[in-house]
């Protein structure tokens, strides 16, 4: 991370933050090209150990790739503020966000 004064290290912190978002977003690797998709999402935490549990089809383009590729980066948002300005250039916003990398696990069971 570029400002370490600004990175999010405790985890009831980053708990907070995962609380405060709607969607997540995959990230994988099909065939040296990067794929994102938008998912809806679930977590558990046991101790400092957070799984991110994502819900999709048994079937299609993400299930393929993540079956020859299960490495993944997620990342989670959400918008507090929005700064406006004169210039294109002097807009921005504060926001929180979550990334986290990991391997993709399929589960059959409920």
């Amino acid at each position: 991370m570029r400002r370490k004064n600004r990175e999010v290290t405790k985890l009831t912190e980053i708990i907070e933050i995962i609380n405060g978002c709607k969607v997540c977003r995959l990230a994988m690797v099909d065939n040296g090209q990067p794929y994102v998709v938008p998912l809806n999402f679930g977590y558990r935490q046991d101790d400092s150990v957070i799984t991110i549990f994502l819900h999709c089809a048994r079937e299609g383009r993400k299930t393929e790739i993540l079956k020859q590729n299960n490495q993944v980066c997620i990342e989670m948002d959400q918008m507090k503020e929005l700064i406006s300005g004169e210039k294109g250039c002097d807009y921005s916003c504060y926001f929180e966000s979550f990334i986290g990398t990991g391997q993709a696990v399929f589960l059959d069971d409920a």
